[in-house]
């Protein structure tokens, strides 16, 4: 049963993380799952970002 405000869609592709400060490729990842709340991807390394950075997917 789906207990969530937005239904999450399993689906798995490229997608590459940007500062959007800096516009330059950050990391490259690979989505979990989307939903109109977000993306859930898995990473192979820390992330770069600080908690309250902006970045575009």
């Amino acid at each position: 049963m789906q207990r969530r405000n937005f239904f999450r869609m399993p689906l798995t592709v490229k997608a590459v993380i940007k500062s959007e400060q800096e516009q330059q490729e950050v990391m490259g990842i690979m989505t979990k799952n989307i939903s109109a709340g977000g993306v859930a991807g898995s990473f192979h390394h820390s992330l770069l970002f600080n908690e309250k950075d902006s970045v575009v997917v």
